[in-house]
């Protein structure tokens, strides 16, 4: 598809309001088109944050209904102004609460907003302090419980492009999905999740009996803990261990990717050097 008529058809594709076979079509060159890609994640925060501003907890009186209907049914006669049928007093009161009651909602909204740190200038950018740490304890969780699923994959593989168009909707970013069948690690599937509340894709393999989970996630919202620098085949990794399990990480097309895994580093290493060849997001 072309990027004009793409980028046309986004909000539907947001709001998946449309056909699948065009639905994934979007989502296969969203994959391939940064601009593209970048236009889709702008126009689903904005829905976000025009859900939120919608949102509140206010309701309107259970009677109010009743009130309105009894007084469209005195007006019908008569053809009165609908304020003939309030006294004054009591029009200055209803007046005074709706008054209130819209004051409450705005203040509430604003004050939610900004306790939730969520208002952002146009145009504005976030900066290397507004990201959040990644917390390897927290991956390595997410692992282990993975281990313990029987039916972990929210997108079942073998077939990397079908679990790629199948998380991207979800996810809002253009995921990776590499496949390393010629380095023995079969894909099982894929899924969403969120570490420190950030959603990220969460891909499964089986390497020759060893389980290992790859992780992608949007640098501009979460950064890495510090790691050990490592230079495998001309390629800059960080690597960590933690109870157990060996991570790697890598940077790519604007993304982190992290692998977790209870393998040796040497052999993990080696096997994040072939994925890093193939995770181009953009």
């Amino acid at each position: 598809m072309r990027c004009a008529r793409v980028q046309e058809r986004l909000p539907l594709y947001a709001a998946r309001e449309m056909a699948p076979a065009e639905a994934a079509a979007i989502s296969s060159h969203l994959l391939t088109c940064a601009r593209c890609a970048a236009l889709a994640e702008d126009l689903a925060a904005a829905d976000e944050l025009i859900a939120d501003a919608l949102r509140t907890a206010v309701e309107a009186p259970p009677t109010l209904a009743i009130r309105v209907m009894e007084s469209l049914r005195q007006l019908a006669p008569v053809r009165r102004p609908w304020r003939a049928l309030i006294p004054p007093s009591a029009m200055r009161r209803r007046l005074a609460l709706g008054a209130l009651a819209i004051s409450l909602l705005v203040s509430g909204y604003f004050a939610g907003q900004w306790h939730a740190g969520r208002i952002k200038p146009a145009g504005y950018v976030a900066t290397r302090e507004d990201r959040i740490t990644l917390s390897l304890a927290l991956l390595g969780k997410d692992h282990l419980e993975y281990l313990a699923n029987p039916q972990p994959a929210q997108i079942p593989g073998p077939d990397a492009r079908e679990v790629a168009l199948g998380l991207t909707p979800l996810l809002k970013f253009p995921v990776a999905v590499v496949n390393l069948q010629s380095e023995g690690a079969r894909l099982l599937g894929g899924r969403k999740c969120q570490v420190h509340g950030v959603p990220i894709a969460f891909l499964l393999y089986d390497w020759e009996g060893e389980r290992v989970s790859l992780y992608q996630m949007d640098e501009r919202k979460i950064t890495l803990p510090p790691m050990r620098e490592v230079t495998f085949r001309g390629r800059r990794f960080l690597t960590g261990r933690m109870d157990g399990l060996t991570y790697v990480a890598w940077q790519s097309g604007g993304m982190h990717f992290m692998m977790v895994s209870g393998a040796k580093l040497e052999q993990l290493i080696r096997l994040a050097c072939s994925a890093s060849g193939m995770s181009h997001p953009a």
